[in-house]
């Protein structure tokens, strides 16, 4: 468990940005049909045309941050959103399917605890003082879980992920956001209400009695089915937070996170090769920057209308009842 919790934050990870500043350097310098490898990529594979431009934007701006721990090819990595914030726990580039499976459980609960304090925020209703301290402490939870990592992100996804290597790393910016923004907006909706830490601890320890006992209605079953059950509820919307940022993302925002990727290197960095300017036609950054779809300009609108929307909707709610 101890081992655990030191590898979520990165206990024993060293800064060694100097392997990214090889890897930018080779990336600017080496022939364009030659794929660069990178310390953290397996034998064998590296970065191609779309990957060495990326690579150029993330670190060449200082939108990438490398730490390892160990040496060799037993060294294990972690990557950070910034060069500055390196081994820092809440600048972690996290895969989509690890911020899914953080996100479900937390926002399984927020939906739960902030069903008395919704009901105060629209019909004036008088809040369980237990349920706004509970919904108070998620809305904590979840903003510095993921707000600070979906802020830093913003720009710099595309580049980012595709930098590390890892597989299915893009979508990770479009979760992080959102739950982060629900999170924040929890923690103001809830931050003046009334709290009872006896009725908050009154409420999980009836939970979870009613859980082991199987004393309530609702539990009244196998041990082996009052225990699937939370686990099965949590897998699904792990699944469904991760396929609906999989759409948004492959459908409208990588066309967006690579259009940026390629601006930063044609026009933001001082950094200028003639091997630079010969990988854009290789690359997807050159794809995207020509490439024209309605479901572009759509997705991002859905997910800003659908998904930040229901994130902000105490936000939205107290504005509408302001005016």
């Amino acid at each position: 468990m101890v081992s655990l919790i030191k590898s979520f934050f990165g206990v024993g990870y060293k800064p060694c940005n100097e392997e990214a500043d090889i890897v930018l350097t080779a990336c600017a310098e080496r022939p364009v049909t030659e794929m660069v490898a990178a310390p953290w990529f397996p034998i064998g594979t590296g970065l191609n045309a779309t990957g060495r431009l990326s690579a150029l934007s993330a670190i060449g701006a200082g939108t990438f941050g490398v730490a390892k721990r160990g040496s060799g090819r037993q060294a294990r990595y972690k990557f950070y959103y910034r060069r500055e914030l390196t081994g820092f726990w809440f600048a972690e580039v996290w895969p989509a399917w690890k911020s899914a499976l953080y996100a479900a459980p937390l926002v399984i609960l927020a939906m739960v605890f902030s069903a008395s304090p919704m009901r105060k925020l629209i019909f004036d209703n008088a809040a369980a003082p237990g349920d706004s301290l509970g919904c108070f402490l998620l809305g904590l939870i979840m903003t510095s879980m993921f707000l600070i990592r979906g802020w830093l992100g913003l720009g710099c996804q595309y580049q980012v992920a595709q930098t590390t290597g890892r597989s299915f790393a893009e979508p990770a910016g479009l979760i992080n956001l959102s739950v982060g923004l629900y999170g924040l907006n929890l923690t103001l909706l809830t931050l003046f209400q009334d709290w009872s830490i006896s009725a908050l601890a009154g409420e999980i320890f009836d939970s979870l009695e009613a859980f082991v006992t199987g004393s309530n209605s609702v539990y009244r079953e196998s041990f082996f089915f009052r225990v699937f059950r939370p686990i099965a509820m949590i897998g699904v919307m792990a699944l469904m937070i991760l396929a609906a940022a999989a759409g948004f993302w492959y459908v409208s925002f990588q066309y967006y996170g690579a259009r940026r990727a390629g601006e930063v290197v044609s026009t933001e960095l001082p950094l200028r090769t003639a091997v630079m300017e010969a990988l854009y036609p290789y690359s997807f950054q050159q794809v995207a920057a020509h490439f024209r779809a309605p479901q572009i300009a759509f997705g991002g609108l859905a997910y800003v209308v659908l998904v930040l929307g229901f994130a902000n909707a105490p936000l939205l709610i107290w504005l509408k009842n302001l005016f």
